[in-house]
This record gives structure tokens, sequence and C-alpha cells, in this order.
């Protein structure tokens, strides 16, 4: 989980126009990049 991430929640929806498609869209691009972080650590092992 990102620290800080329920805090960011209200400025993205403020940005987005209180569009939750753009709140799952960041969530799921954090996802995406946090996968791909620990592949890398994995790949290093």
């Amino acid at each position: 989980m990102v620290v800080g991430g329920p805090i960011l929640a209200p400025a993205i929806l403020a940005i987005g126009g209180d569009s939750y498609g753009v709140l799952y869209a960041v969530a799921g691009v954090c996802a995406i990049l946090g996968a791909v972080a620990i592949m890398g650590v994995r790949g290093i092992r």
C-alpha cells in the first residue's frame, strides 16, 4: 500500500471531476508499477 494513498484520493477525485473511473485508473497504474518494481527486486536475487 502506498503511504498517503487515502490522503491522495480526495485530490485525485477533485482533479478528475469526482470521477471514480479516474481514481480506479490511477489505482490500476499504481498496482502495475508496484508489480514491475517487485519483478525488478526478485530479478536481482
